[in-house]
């Protein structure tokens, strides 16, 4: 193998993929820009022929759809192994039109998870539904992999292509046929005490949102997080991400048995 073949070769913390891709591609290089991960596994391969990408692989996945995720990658480093060459072609496109149909793709897929809870929350059907709603073939085919067992992120991988399986889980979503598994988190027996204000060295902001502030109130000493939760009606990430918000503007505070799980836990929230 010629030496030449490895001169090409970078860590993706270091180097705009994007800008490599077109650098290739302006030199009409052939080959394999091979993507490995931090533990040297090679997880992705984009083949350039004349400087046009022809075919994308990335864990199981081909095409634009493993174009997007490789993009996305920020771990790892990749090499570019010249005159290397396939006979699978996945990929018809032109690579500036692909770049600006990623980019297009990367807005939609952030609107969406804004609009989902957290990618690792599991999904489950809900118990009642007010009227039964039309649900397009995607959405049907999403709800086919919501078993109370799989999370977002699962169901995205397995659905095959993960910006229809957000929107297809945003329609099931909104349509209120899915909602998130209710965990039992180590949590909810932490008891949350408000700190006064003479015991804070710095002025305090106040919560920025009407939840946490009603949260705030509610908090008395005595009640769990898992009641204050019940009796608010807020879901397990809801109540997480006011409880934290508290936390670090110094509203609130746990015993010291309380602060340990609460520490311990966030070390390792999963």
């Amino acid at each position: 193998m010629n030496t030449m073949e490895f001169q090409l070769k970078g860590k993706l913390v270091d180097f705009n993929l994007t800008e490599v891709i077109q650098f290739l591609s302006m030199n009409r290089k052939s080959g394999e820009l091979a993507i490995h991960d931090s533990a040297h596994d090679k997880v992705g391969s984009l083949f350039l022929l004349e400087g046009e990408l022809v075919h994308a692989t990335m864990n199981g996945s081909i095409g634009t759809t493993a174009f997007d995720r490789i993009l996305h990658l920020a771990d790892g480093y990749f090499i570019f192994l010249a005159e290397l060459r396939t006979e699978s072609r996945s990929i018809k496109q032109s690579i500036q039109v692909l770049l600006m149909e990623a980019h297009t793709r990367n807005d939609e897929r952030r609107q969406l998870q804004g609009q989902l809870p957290h990618a690792d929350t599991i999904l489950t059907l809900a118990n009642e539904v007010a009227c039964v709603p039309s649900l397009n073939t995607s959405e049907w085919k999403a709800l086919s992999f919501v078993n109370g067992r799989r999370s977002i992120a699962r169901i995205c991988l397995k659905f095959g292509d993960e910006l229809g399986a957000l929107w297809a889980l945003h329609g099931l979503y909104s349509k209120g046929l899915v909602v998130p598994v209710a965990a039992e988190s180590p949590l909810f027996p932490l008891t949350p005490l408000v700190l006064h204000a003479s015991v804070v060295s710095e002025e305090r902001p106040y919560p920025p949102r009407l939840r946490t502030n009603l949260l705030l109130k509610a908090i008395d000493g005595r009640t769990t997080l898992k009641r204050l939760a019940d009796g608010l009606k807020m879901d397990f990430l809801e109540l997480n991400e006011d409880i934290r918000l508290l936390v670090e503007l110094k509203w609130i505070s746990f015993n010291a048995e309380d602060e340990r799980i609460w520490n311990l836990y966030w070390q390792d929230p999963h």
